[in-house]
C-alpha cells in the first residue's frame, strides 16, 4: 500500500487516481483547482486524513466498488466536494464542507455514511438521488441553501443532527422517505419539505422557531396516488436514468397511501404548542389545510387533495440530541 503525505496537487485534469485493487493513504495534502482531485475506483480503497480540497470541479470521485474513508479533512469552494457513484462506499467523518455547490453528491448508492461533520454555506450540503440509501448522523448543518436534498426513492437514517438557519433543512421529493429522528431544526426557513409522494417518518425531533416547520408541496397527494398513481411516471424516469434498481418498481402489489405525513411525538417551540391547543390549521405547518385541491397536467380536470401533517400526540419537553 502507498502513503502520500504533505503533497500539493494543483491544476490537473485528474491529480491522483487510485485503481485496480490498490490501497492508498493520503495525509496532510492539498488538492487545488483540479478537474478531479482524487479518483478512487476499481475495487480500490483509500484513507484520506487531514487533507484539503479547494476550488476543484470535483474533490473526490468514488465508484466501481471502491471504498474511501475521509477523516478530519476540508472541502472548500468546490463545485462538488465528493461524488459517490453507484457501488462505491463512502465513510466521511470529522470533516468540514464550506461554500461548495454540492458538498456530497451520492448517486444510485447504498451503504455510505456521513457522521460528525460540519456543513456550512453550501448550495446543497448533501444531495442523494435515485435509489440511494445513506445514513446521515451527528452533523451540523448551518446556513446552507439546502442541507439535505433527496430526490427519487432515497432512504436512510437522518439522526442526531443540528439544522440551523438553512433555507431548507431537508428537501424530499419523488418517494424519498428517510427515517428522521433525534434531530434539532432551529431557525430554518423550512424545516422539512415533502413533495411528490414522499412519506418520511418524522419523530422525536425538536422544531424550534422555524418559519415553517414542515411544508408539503402541491404534488404531495395520497389522493392522487390512490386514484391515479405516479408509478408509470417514475418507472419511465428510472429507466431513462438506467437505474440498476428499477426492478424494485415492478412489484404488482399496490401501495395504499394514508394521506398523512407521520410527525408524531416531536417537540415544538412554545408558539407552536399554543397553536396546537387552539387551532386545527397551524401557521408553521403548510399542508392540505392551506393548499387547495389541485389538478395535474395531463390528467384531465380531476381535482386531488393535498396530504396533511399528523403531529399528534406531541411532546411537552425537548428531545435530547446525542452528538
Amino acid at each position: 500500500s502507498a502513503v502520500i503525505e504533505n503533497t500539493q496537487l494543483k491544476n490537473n485534469k485528474v491529480s491522483l487516481k487510485v485503481n485496480r485493487n490498490s490501497n492508498t493513504t493520503i495525509k496532510s495534502s492539498l488538492f487545488v483547482s483540479n478537474e478531479i482531485g482524487l479518483a478512487v475506483e476499481l475495487k480500490s480503497s483509500c484513507i484520506v486524513e487531514e487533507s484539503k480540497f479547494e476550488k476543484n470541479e470535483i474533490g473526490i470521485v468514488l465508484g466501481q466498488q471502491a471504498a474511501a474513508e475521509i477523516i478530519r479533512s476540508g472541502f472548500i469552494n468546490n463545485k462538488s466536494g465528493i461524488f459517490v457513484n453507484r457501488d462505491g462506499v463512502l465513510h466521511v467523518s470529522s470533516s468540514k464542507f464550506i461554500n461548495n455547490h454540492k458538498g456530497i453528491d451520492i448517486y444510485q448508492n447504498i451503504g455510505s455514511k456521513v457522521i460528525g461533520n460540519l456543513f456550512s454555506k453550501n448550495k446543497t450540503a448533501i444531495f442523494g438521488e435515485v435509489f440511494t440509501q445513506v445514513d446521515v448522523e451527528k452533523n451540523d448543518f448551518i446556513e446552507n441553501n439546502a442541507a439535505i436534498d433527496f430526490l427519487q426513492v432515497v432512504t436512510g437514517k437522518i439522526r442526531n443532527n443540528i439544522f440551523k438557519k438553512n433555507a431548507t433543512a431537508i428537501l424530499l421529493e419523488k418517494k424519498s422517505s428517510p427515517d428522521i429522528r433525534y434531530n434539532s431544526f432551529e431557525e430554518n426557513e423550512v424545516g422539512i419539505f415533502c413533495n411528490f409522494s414522499s412519506y418520511p417518518v418524522i419523530t422525536r425531533n425538536n422544531f424550534l422557531y422555524n418559519k415553517l416547520h414542515i411544508k408539503l408541496g402541491e404534488f404531495q397527494s395520497a389522493d392522487f396516488e390512490n386514484r391515479t398513481g405516479s408509478r408509470a411516471i417514475q418507472m419511465k424516469e428510472v429507466v431513462e436514468k438506467q437505474s440498476r434498481r428499477s426492478m424494485q418498481f415492478n412489484e404488482k402489489q399496490k401501495t395504499i397511501y394514508s394521506g398523512e405525513i407521520f410527525a408524531k411525538n416531536n417537540y415544538w417551540d412554545e408558539n407552536t404548542l399554543k397553536e396546537f391547543q387552539t387551532k386545527k390549521n397551524v401557521s408553521s405547518i403548510c399542508d392540505g389545510y392551506d393548499l387547495k385541491e389541485v389538478t395535474y397536467e395531463g390528467y384531465g380536470s380531476e381535482k386531488y387533495a393535498i396530504d396533511i401533517v399528523n403531529y399528534k400526540p406531541y411532546l411537552t419537553a425537548p428531545n435530547k440530541i446525542t452528538k
